[in-house]
């Protein structure tokens, strides 16, 4: 007897996941629109397979969204990541890395990239 997961679940669990990043990708660049907000605000929140790794923190992101309106969001949004002086939280690596925005983590990526 073969006590493996089946294929199908674990691809199912990696589209999740591979979606989930591509949100939160599109959720670190700017604020949701407001078509997006839509789209989560109607969102299933059972994952196919009970137990899923996701299922839970999708359904928080989900509560969140029903929860606050745009405006809300995008405020909260320009609070963290943005504003005048230094934000709360920095999209950057290279402030991880070394305390500092532009700093050698930063060229040697530009470095790579050319």
């Amino acid at each position: 007897m073969n006590n493996s997961i089946p294929i199908t679940s674990a691809l199912d669990e990696e589209t999740a996941r591979a979606e989930v990043y591509g949100l939160l990708a599109a959720l670190y660049y700017a604020p949701p629109t407001p078509e997006l907000m839509a789209q989560l605000r109607v969102a299933v929140t059972e994952a196919p397979a009970a137990g899923g790794f996701l299922e839970e923190p999708w359904r928080e992101v989900v509560a969140a969204a029903r929860e606050l309106d745009d405006a809300a969001v995008t405020a909260e949004y320009n609070a963290l990541f943005g504003g005048v002086g230094k934000p709360e939280i920095y999209l950057f690596g290279s402030h991880y890395l070394s305390g500092f925005l532009n700093e050698k983590p930063l060229a040697a990526l530009r470095t790579d990239l050319a």
